[in-house]
């Protein structure tokens, strides 16, 4: 799994796959457990966990973590405030 860096308002996605398909896992943002919601998608396929979160905020920057049996993985996120003047990226290129 590996570390995701957005802006404001945009969606970041984990995965990880494990050795075993009937595991079930758990996510984790800063230590919280994180549940299906409208802003959070969690899907199991087999053994491939996919996290979706969506329209992300900068207060939500931190740890991810996912368990699984005896399995463990951590990356960071990091979601930056939007950028203020869009107009000013496409003068600079």
């Amino acid at each position: 799994m590996y570390g995701v860096e957005v802006f404001d308002g945009e969606t970041a996605r984990f995965e990880v796959e494990i050795s075993e398909d009937d595991v079930h896992g758990q996510w984790k943002l800063n230590g919280e457990v994180l549940t299906q919601s409208p802003d959070i998608e969690i899907i199991k396929d087999g053994a491939k966990h996919t996290l979706i979160l969506y329209n992300l905020k900068a207060p939500l920057s931190g740890e991810i973590g996912f368990t699984a049996a005896n399995a463990k993985c951590v990356a960071n996120l990091k979601v930056k405030g939007e950028i203020k003047n869009k107009h000013l990226v496409g003068d600079l290129i």
